[in-house]
């Protein structure tokens, strides 16, 4: 009998615990109210609260243009800030500290200063903030070749947002110097590499049926040069080689060359020069191509693809036409004489043809070169006879 009268009682005051209206549990419980008034930003709900329980901490509220800071127990002056630990004693309204927002970094865009080009004026990479001012020093309008260019940047943090304390920012992927944090303004600074050398436009060292080569150009910065070929009066603007060689030209053909300043850690790419129109040999069927070279026994030996020829002794079919060339670079002072008489050909590449019918069948020709290799002269005769 008394186990039952245990459990009528266990129920009853179950009950009246689950009974919200009951004065006796409010006043065990003790319900707090906590509001949250997000002083404009997103709403907030509100949470009830039991005696001897904290306040949760609501998942951070937004506000565009801002940074939400905490929450405060005093509005306007927010110095003190709720501490999500502190039980409260009585109803409560929490306010929200906003800061405007703050612009940590940027990344800025600017036009690579080259020689001969105007100044831009532009910049790019605008995000809560405008570019307000872009200007170079020195002020030179055109880019001068072999010149280092600074650029500064003037940022203006759009409404609502700042320049933060610790902001960076870099230019073109680099750091930027940041100057003049005024919050709502900030500067930047950037060196660019100078800008590259002018050099002149190549000539041809040895002018081949499919090939050239050039004579090397410099630079006054020191840079690398690289050349180009282009069947317009236009530089490409890809296919640019360290290489002064062009192989797999087409004979008979003109072609424009150009070279420019290679790009280095002190520089940037130069301007390309204006382009020297070369034109490659023509082939007949019977031509003959035929080089030569300073030999181990000092003097000058000829040959081709197949080897040397003995005797520097070549034959060329009537019509036809054989065209001696240096088979390296390095070969300078040339002079060509033909059976005595100086041809005024001052050239690595000499050639001796018959399509004119100026020449006899059965008949052989002498040439005589004379050329200089690093430092000597050399002198041989070339032997042509025409069947």
């Amino acid at each position: 009998m008394m186990k039952s009268c245990g459990i009528i009682i266990l129920f009853s005051f179950l009950f009246l615990f689950s009974s919200c209206g009951n004065p006796f549990i409010v006043q065990i419980i003790k319900p707090r109210t906590a509001t949250f008034e997000s002083n404009g930003g997103s709403s907030v709900e509100n949470q009830t609260v039991f005696k001897g329980q904290p306040v949760k901490r609501p998942s951070d509220p937004s506000r565009s243009g801002y940074l939400f800071i905490s929450w405060y127990s005093d509005d306007e002056t927010f110095l003190r800030e709720w501490d999500f630990a502190a039980v409260p004693n009585a109803d409560i309204t929490l306010y929200a500290k906003w800061k405007e927002g703050e612009i940590h970094s940027a990344a800025i865009t600017v036009t690579v200063p080259s020689a001969g080009a105007a100044p831009s004026r532009n910049a790019g990479g605008e995000v809560d903030f405008t570019i307000t001012d872009v200007s170079w020093t020195p002020d030179d309008n055109p880019f001068k070749p072999a010149t280092v260019y600074t650029v500064k940047v003037t940022l203006t943090a759009n409404e609502s947002f700042i320049f933060a304390d610790d902001f960076t920012a870099n230019i073109n992927g680099d750091n930027a110097t940041v100057a003049n944090n005024l919050a709502a303004t900030v500067e930047l600074l950037y060196q660019f590499r100078g800008t590259g050398a002018n050099v002149d436009a190549p000539v041809a060292a040895i002018v081949g049926v499919t090939s050239v080569m050039l004579e090397a150009v410099s630079a006054s910065t020191g840079q690398p040069v690289e050349y180009a070929v282009s069947s317009g009066e236009l530089a490409p603007d890809d296919d640019w080689q360290s290489d002064v060689i062009f192989n797999g030209l087409t004979a008979g053909t003109a072609y424009y060359f150009f070279a420019r300043s290679a790009s280095n850690s002190g520089y940037y790419t130069g301007a390309a020069s204006a382009g020297t129109k070369i034109t490659t040999h023509q082939q007949a069927k019977d031509d003959v191509i035929v080089t030569y070279w300073a030999d181990d026994t000092g003097g000058i030996s000829i040959g081709t693809a197949e080897g040397p020829i003995p005797g520097n002794m070549v034959t060329v079919t009537n019509g036809g036409s054989v065209t001696f060339s240096a088979a390296a670079a390095g070969y300078t002072h040339h002079s060509w004489k033909l059976n005595g008489i100086d041809t005024g050909v001052t050239a690595a590449e000499y050639t001796f043809d018959t399509s004119d019918s100026d020449k006899e069948s059965d008949r052989n020709y002498i040439i005589g070169l004379t050329v200089q290799k690093d430092g000597k002269y050399y002198y041989t005769q070339i032997i042509v006879r025409i069947n």
